[in-house]
């Protein structure tokens, strides 16, 4: 998959509804990795947020998360360029949603089921965020497309890296395509042999 090389992240930002939120424990994940890339960077400082505590199931706003995610995953993986950070930063996502309760009593049930999996992502990101529809649909043998929609959430960068990221984890080897309509709109098809 070929993502854009640049994002353009305060485009995103104005589209987001002013309530989006997402989980504390993204937060918390994404500094800690920051961390562990650049220790003596203050994060939160570089993204312009706030500095706070995350709690793991608390809300909170979705733009300080896409600002933090900008800078932390820009640090990670410094020799590449912004949208790939951002596409391979998010490839740990779905293993660390599995790793909650909530993520486990969804996902952990299908085991090497990858189909089932993708089918039931959208109840995943209603338990992380609280904005845009998402649905899936089975559009062929070994054939899933998630849609975003009303979602202007990276799409194209780390939406695709969040669904790669759940391949993955079962060792299963898929594509990922996305079919953009707009920063806030997609279709995101994944096969798999």
């Amino acid at each position: 998959m070929t993502v854009p090389k640049n994002v353009d992240i305060d485009a995103h930002l104005a589209l987001l509804p002013a309530d989006a939120s997402v989980r504390g424990f993204f937060f918390r994940d994404a500094l800690e990795r920051g961390q562990r890339a650049a220790p003596n960077v203050d994060f939160a400082a570089r993204a312009g947020v706030a500095p706070r505590r995350y709690l793991p199931f608390i809300s909170y706003a979705y733009a300080d998360y896409l600002r933090l995610v900008d800078v932390i995953a820009r640090a990670a993986h410094p020799t590449l360029s912004q949208g790939e950070a951002l596409r391979r930063f998010a490839w740990t996502t779905y293993d660390l949603f599995l790793g909650t309760q909530v993520g486990a009593a969804i996902f952990g049930m299908f085991n090497r089921d990858i189909e089932s999996v993708l089918m039931n992502g959208a109840r995943g990101y209603s338990v992380a965020i609280n904005f845009g529809k998402i649905t899936a649909q089975k559009l062929g043998e070994n054939h899933v497309c998630t849609s975003f929609r009303d979602c202007p959430i990276l799409l194209d960068t780390i939406q695709v890296g969040v669904l790669e990221g759940a391949v993955k984890h079962y060792g299963v080897e898929a594509t990922v395509e996305a079919e953009v309509m707009s920063l806030a709109d997609a279709d995101l098809h994944v096969r798999w042999k």
